[in-house]
């Protein structure tokens, strides 16, 4: 289950989990089942996410397997939502280009 303003990289593998609201998951992420990434969170590029995860909200989460590292800072949470509205922006260019 994916909530609102989640932005995947390229190669992210997610599978019979839940990411909630304005998370990022960086590149070629793996995310297992009955995993749960709380809000606001930070999944680094090439991580595993091993079954049963849960990440609290605000968390930026590396390696293999995954491990919180800290608490995002505000800073970072602002930035989860610049970037998912970037992409929403390319979507909508590359719409109106093919017209």
């Amino acid at each position: 289950i994916l909530h609102d303003y989640v932005t995947a990289g390229h190669g992210v593998m997610l599978h019979g989990c839940t990411i909630q609201s304005h998370c990022l998951i960086g590149m070629r992420a793996t995310i297992l089942n009955d995993v749960t990434v709380g809000e606001h969170s930070i999944i680094g590029a090439g991580a595993l996410l091993t079954e049963g995860t849960v990440i609290p909200p605000r968390s930026l989460v590396l390696g293999m397997p995954a491990k919180v590292k800290r608490e995002l800072t505000d800073k970072e949470v602002a930035d989860i939502d610049e970037y998912a509205k970037r992409y929403y922006e390319y979507k909508e260019m590359y719409l109106t280009m093919r017209k």
